[in-house]
């Protein structure tokens, strides 16, 4: 049977759509960038919070040991549970010439690291419930004050714009008037990298050496490490809500494990078919408030008139 046999070519198409899988995000961008705490249980799982603790001269001689207050509080996280399934059929497998099993794994793995990435982006702004000393318990918004406003642009423009580099330097100024240092990153969407790369001091070697329109991606700036992602939340208006965060504003906790796990099940009910199968127990919720910014964004450009 030669190469150009029609029947050879045939399978050949019909091996090829099987084994093609569609572009999409195959991994989280967000579980490796926030804290991560394993077996944390299920429901409402509460974590620690310690903030500023008083003090005082000593004045006198021989007083006594103080006990000073300290801001101690609880917060709470929800730990939820993602699965998905499929039952592979001999069919499927095209008489075992090529098994797919692989690539439906493949896909079933990434949807759950696509929903792990959508309860950390919704965990950014989201309320979180809050438990004092005396077990009085509250819920806590995202403050106000951490946001960076749609307009924040260099120039005489006062419209509402895209991301760039004045609003790196906002965030930034928040970030350290709240003691916030360290390694820094920001989730952007196709549009705001658009944004910054039509920004001329982001782009032009005068201020940033790596030449981010080289390789037409984004590379650190300001101190800001930026990674893709396509789950960015929108608000009422339709701006981006730009996070940028150290890691320890966020918490992660894994209900089991630590990570997403798969099985292959037999189904007695199915004639002994193999099903696939797949899960991850987890939540998240903000840590500390002074570890994260929102920078609105709009779909537009650096600038605006």
């Amino acid at each position: 049977m030669g190469a150009s046999d029609p029947i050879q070519t045939s399978w050949v198409r019909k091996y090829s759509a099987l084994l093609a899988m569609k572009p999409q995000q195959m991994d989280s961008r967000f579980i490796g960038k926030v804290f991560q705490e394993t077996n944390v249980g299920s429901g409402i799982y509460l974590f620690d919070r310690f903030g500023e603790i008083e003090s005082q001269e000593v004045t006198t001689r021989f007083g006594d040991t103080p006990h000073n207050a300290i801001d101690y509080r609880r917060r709470g996280m929800y730990v939820r549970t993602f699965d998905t399934g499929r039952l592979v059929d001999g069919e499927d497998k095209l008489r075992a010439a090529i098994d797919p099993t692989s690539k439906i794994m493949q896909a079933m793995v990434a949807k759950l690291y696509q929903d792990m990435d959508d309860v950390i982006n919704t965990a950014f702004w989201a309320d979180v419930l809050e438990m004092d000393e005396e077990e009085v318990i509250s819920v806590s918004s995202f403050p106000s004050e951490n946001v960076v406003a749609v307009t924040e642009q260099s120039g005489a423009g006062s419209g509402a714009c895209g991301l760039n580099a004045e609003k790196l330097r906002a965030a930034q100024e928040i970030l350290q008037t709240g003691e916030v240092t360290g390694e820094i990153y920001c989730g952007v969407t196709p549009k705001q990298v658009r944004s910054m790369m039509s920004d001329p001091e982001y782009t032009n070697a005068d201020y940033n050496a790596l030449q981010p329109l080289m390789s037409g991606r984004m590379v650190d700036f300001y101190g800001v490490k930026f990674f893709l992602s396509n789950r960015i939340l929108k608000d009422s208006n339709n701006y981006d809500r730009i996070p940028l965060f150290r890691s320890d504003a966020m918490r992660w906790g894994w209900g089991e494990g630590a990570d997403i796990t798969g099985e292959i099940l037999k189904r007695p009910d199915k004639k002994g078919l193999p099903n696939l199968y797949a899960k991850f127990n987890g939540g998240c919720a903000r840590e500390h408030d002074e570890g994260l910014v929102e920078i609105k964004c709009a779909q537009t450009g650096p600038t605006a008139a």
